[in-house]
């Protein structure tokens, strides 16, 4: 009967539970940590101004610097590019003049714009770049990258003054 053995008391594990909790304390602090930065962090120049700290001539000008940026001069679309430098202008007009100039044509934004008191000066230049615009949209003529380079000169000389 030598083999037979009493029941002996259970074993006592020594469990430390520190570094556990100090890991998943870890991970959270993580884890808040790239929430805040992916939700909170400083946004860049042009997006902390609001549209009410620019002046129209301001965003015109932004929004000729990303017409630049996406390089349709380069790519040779030119359908996009004038009717996107044509849809800045009119922008301008509607913010500058409260002029409504999205459905109407290069005659009629004309006809009002010599109604209003605006210098004839500005008034001819938004004359001479709508019309070519128009005419390089609505043509059949086959503008060079040179064209595009020469009208987005001219849209920015109109707004730089």
């Amino acid at each position: 009967m030598k083999d037979i053995h009493d029941i002996q008391p259970p074993i006592a594990i020594t469990f430390n539970f520190l570094p556990i909790i100090v890991f998943l304390l870890s991970v959270i602090v993580i884890f808040l940590v790239l929430v805040y930065f992916l939700k909170f962090r400083k946004k860049t120049i042009k997006t902390v101004l609001s549209k009410k700290d620019l002046t129209p001539k301001d965003i015109a000008l932004i929004e000729l610097d990303k017409l630049k940026s996406d390089k349709l001069i380069e790519t040779k679309n030119y359908e996009i590019f004038y009717n996107r430098i044509t849809e800045i202008i009119k922008k301008y007009l509607l913010q500058q003049y409260i002029l409504n100039s999205e459905a109407k044509t290069t005659t009629e934004i004309i006809k009002q714009l010599k109604s209003m008191p605006i210098e004839t000066d500005s008034i001819r230049q938004f004359e001479i770049c709508l019309k070519d615009f128009d005419f390089a949209k609505y043509s059949s003529y086959k503008t060079s990258s040179k064209d595009l380079s020469d009208s987005l000169s001219l849209a920015y000389k109109l707004f730089k003054k």
